[in-house]
């Protein structure tokens, strides 16, 4: 493949396909190989030997383990507009890459494998992508969809004073919104529940593929070699908690992290009326503490037995405690230096 960016290594790809001179488009296979036999790959990547992320366009992985946070396949074509190789699936919902040739910039949408391991702390991310492969700097666009067990009385009165402080600043349901919710949940049922929020802002028919624990449905995190972490940039928008339909914009910070053979979640959230909420999920525990006492209380109240999930065959231990305000100081601190 001819590509001008000299930052990716060129490689033969052999395929076999009918072209349309009008329309030039290459179908390849699914599994992509150079007259070696090595195998390639298109996307944005994380070397897994010193995490950090890099760009693939029909390219050798830079180690064969590699992990392809995002990736696409079977269709090949070239925009002249823009000057970019464009690579993409079947249909609309599948996952596209591009890459500009000149800038060495690309773009992909689809599913987004973070490759992060929270064992029963199970989490879905969708959404959009963007690196800049000079300058090393890669940042996700993202519904981050996070199912865990815990206290549902604390949870529900978090979202509940979460929708009272509700601000001035209007969720933005917009073409992210809208583009990532049809690859959750199909594009006819997309079309729908997008209807419901532009009449009601809320859902009539709440889709079971959002009844997680937390989902933040518009947020922005960029990876930082220095800290190994993907940290949140922006404001935060949150969806729902369970089946409690939010769509509020919040401040606070997510970080997850990966350092010391650890993958670590941080999120802290804060109201317009002054209340945090503050979770850590770090080997195999998830501690929480907030400003409000009440949600406080339900966590120090419960008995230890029912805050410990089943750990059946294949499965990691899960427990979530109360854990006190210094973990949350320690890591607004850690934000607010990093700021």
């Amino acid at each position: 493949m001819d590509n001008k960016c000299d930052i990716i290594t060129e490689e033969w790809v052999g395929f076999t396909s009918e072209i349309n001179p009008k329309l030039i488009k290459f179908k390849l296979d699914t599994v992509l190989r150079n007259d070696d036999g090595d195998r390639l790959s298109t996307g944005i990547l994380m070397n897994l030997d010193s995490p950090h992320m890099y760009t693939s366009f029909l390219s050798l992985k830079e180690r064969s383990i590699d992990v392809e946070i995002i990736s696409a396949n079977t269709y090949l074509s070239y925009d002249k507009r823009t000057s970019s190789f464009v690579m993409q699936g079947e249909d609309s919902l599948s996952n596209f890459f591009t890459i500009n040739e000149n800038t060495c910039k690309s773009t992909a949408e689809g599913i987004i494998d973070l490759n992060m391991d929270f064992g029963q702390l199970k989490m879905k991310t969708i959404g959009f992508s963007s690196r800049d492969a000079k300058n090393n700097k890669t940042e996700f666009q993202i519904f981050m969809l996070l199912d865990f067990m815990f206290n549902k009385d604390a949870l529900s009165l978090m979202s509940e004073n979460i929708f009272e402080a509700y601000g001035v600043q209007d969720f933005v349901l917009g073409e992210f919104y809208s583009r990532t919710l049809s690859r959750l949940v199909g594009k006819s049922r997309s079309e729908e529940l997008v209807i419901d929020l532009e009449a009601l802002d809320e859902f009539k028919d709440f889709p079971k593929e959002l009844n997680k624990t937390i989902c933040f449905t518009d947020i922005t995190l960029v990876w930082s070699d220095k800290h190994q972490a993907y940290i949140n940039k922006g404001k935060i928008g949150v969806g729902n908690i369970y089946k409690r339909q939010l769509n509020s914009v919040m401040d606070g910070w997510v970080r997850l992290s990966k350092k010391d053979g650890n993958d670590v979640l941080d999120i802290l959230l804060k109201t317009e009326y002054g209340d945090v909420y503050f979770f850590e999920y770090k080997n195999n525990v998830m501690f929480s503490y907030s400003t409000d006492d009440d949600f406080n209380n339900l966590l120090i109240e419960m008995k230890a037995k029912n805050r410990r999930a089943e750990e059946g065959k294949g499965k990691v231990p899960y427990r979530f405690v109360y854990s006190g305000e210094d973990k949350m100081e320690q890591f607004e601190r850690e934000m607010r230096k990093r700021d």
